[in-house]
């Protein structure tokens, strides 16, 4: 809420304090329904405040995603959240889905968060602008 009313004033505590916890929280298979639906909105919130931060919010959510223990981790919530991400800059679309289509085509370790990842960004994108995305 306070990125969304004061972005300039809370976005480099939120970066500095919050976001590395949020990273955590994000995979966590206790997330669902109203907790996941704001984990979006703050995603959204963080990258319309800087909109730089979507470079590296992207790979820190697979980073932590895959560090995480495997019977722990929800890779459907990490996929959301950065579908959440690429939906709201989508100036890293084209990036994330060339890196996430390589991980399918490559790495069968990688591929569940990457085909989550990757369907979920072109649904994403795809409902904002079908045209950019026909072949998904």
């Amino acid at each position: 809420m306070l990125l969304e009313l004061s972005p300039t004033a809370t976005f480099p505590e939120v970066e500095r304090e919050v976001l590395g916890d949020i990273y955590q929280i994000a995979h966590s298979p206790l997330v669902s329904g109203a907790a996941l639906d704001s984990l979006l909105m703050f995603f959204s919130s963080l990258v319309q405040a800087d909109s730089q931060i979507a470079t590296h919010v992207v790979p820190n959510l697979a980073i932590s995603a895959e560090k995480a223990n495997k019977s722990d981790a929800n890779l459907a919530n990490v996929a959301k959240c950065i579908g959440q991400v690429v939906q709201s800059d989508q100036g890293v679309a084209a990036g994330t889905i060339a890196v996430y289509s390589k991980y399918i085509k490559v790495s069968h370790r990688h591929s569940s968060l990457a085909h989550f990842s990757y369907r979920t960004a072109s649904r994403n994108l795809q409902s904002q602008s079908p045209p950019l995305l026909l072949w998904c």
